[in-house]
């Protein structure tokens, strides 16, 4: 019997929503109060050799953050999704001032209903992000390597490649200059905040 890839989709982002994540709108929410932040980061995928295919994904993909944060004298674990946009940028504008990790993402490749998905536990720093079945992802995370900045939090630019044993490697950096990709292209690109401050340019969060 096919499948439907359309209710396939629909049922995964119904579990997900039923687990406690969050999915966050494509628009920017400038701040409300002191007690809100924005996280901003970047997103470069090389697939090398990887079912015999070699490419490069940077938009419409969809990225897991882990958020911890306290409400009400209580320390809350959520998961946020957010798509990038055709440069590879995601953003979560107006979320609660606290903690914030990229954890895992999800893209569309070979064929129409084929999604790949990678997630790092994060429990410690020895966790590696892997290719996972399902984005099985954990309850809470305790691996924040990046403080917030004001009111901003840069989870930097972060190139990911899958080669063809499934082994994913991940390198982060603070901008792309002349980063040579595994289709033999080179990607320069700014810091994520320089990138988001050029793009909205009067919103607050930049000011």
């Amino acid at each position: 019997m096919k499948k439907n890839p359309t209710l396939v989709i629909y049922v995964f982002y119904l579990l997900l929503s039923i687990s406690g994540c969050s999915f966050m709108g494509s628009g920017l929410q400038e701040p409300k109060d002191d007690n809100s932040v924005i996280v901003v980061g970047g997103i470069t995928i090389d697939l090398f050799e990887y079912r015999n295919s070699t490419q490069t994904y940077r938009s419409n993909v969809e990225v897991i953050v882990a958020g911890r944060y306290e409400q009400e004298g209580k320390t809350i674990h959520k998961n946020f999704w957010v798509t990038t946009d055709n440069r590879g940028y995601f953003f979560l504008s107006g979320v609660p001032k606290g903690d914030y990790a990229l954890i895992g993402f999800r893209f569309q490749t070979v064929g129409p209903s084929y999604f790949l998905t990678v997630v790092n536990q994060r429990n410690s720093e020895n966790d590696k992000f892997e290719v996972l079945p399902t984005a099985k992802l954990p309850a809470q995370t305790s691996v924040f390597k990046y403080p917030a900045s004001g009111s901003i939090i840069s989870l930097r630019q972060n190139y990911f490649i899958i080669d063809r044993g499934q082994d994913v490697h991940q390198k982060v950096y603070y901008r792309y200059e002349n980063l040579r990709l595994a289709t033999g292209k080179t990607l320069l690109e700014p810091d994520v905040v320089s990138y988001f401050r050029n793009l909205y340019p009067e919103s607050s969060w930049f000011k």
